[in-house]
């Protein structure tokens, strides 16, 4: 199926998943397999309503660094300070307003995904951020999505992000 298509489908399913059990799930398996262990520099997301949410990270694992991205223009990574220095950005998200950091300095990014493609290159929400911001990036992606949407038969393109693991819970 091409993109928009798989968007669809996946923006009309999802609602029917509950995103509470499921980044539970996903965070039990990230601490039970160690994913972290030798990574200082986290790059996290401040999740939307149907998303994984892997904020209780920040919790866990008090003694690393987190990163979230911020969009001005282009998405950038802000260092984490606490969740009351974020405030509304584009696209209904949250935003640090804390020092942007070169996103080669983080050790490994978690990114939220609508879907992953057979080839495991992610289905983004189509305005490219992403893509844009980890073309050049040389740590550790990590995509993050219910299992029933990776794998997806999905026509991707060159400049979808190729993701080294994706996470199923």
């Amino acid at each position: 199926m091409i993109k928009a298509e798989a968007r669809e489908y996946v923006l009309t399913e999802r609602k029917c998943i509950d995103f509470q059990l499921l980044s539970k799930q996903v965070i039990k398996k990230i601490v039970e397999e160690n994913i972290l262990w030798n990574k200082e520099k986290i790059g996290l997301y401040y999740p939307l309503k149907w998303e994984i949410n892997l904020l209780d990270l920040l919790n866990i694992y008090p003694h690393k660094k987190f990163y979230f991205p911020a969009i001005h223009y282009k998405m950038e990574f802000k260092i984490f300070d606490s969740l009351t220095s974020f405030i509304p950005g584009p696209f209904h998200t949250m935003q640090p307003m804390t020092e942007t950091v070169d996103i080669n300095d983080i050790d490994l990014i978690f990114i939220p995904c609508l879907a992953t493609s057979k080839t495991k290159q992610r289905l983004g929400y189509g305005k490219g951020y992403y893509d844009r911001a980890l073309e050049s990036y040389q740590g550790v992606k990590i995509g993050i999505c219910p299992s029933v949407f990776q794998n997806l038969d999905v026509e991707m393109e060159h400049h979808d992000i190729v993701l080294d693991f994706i996470i199923k819970e």
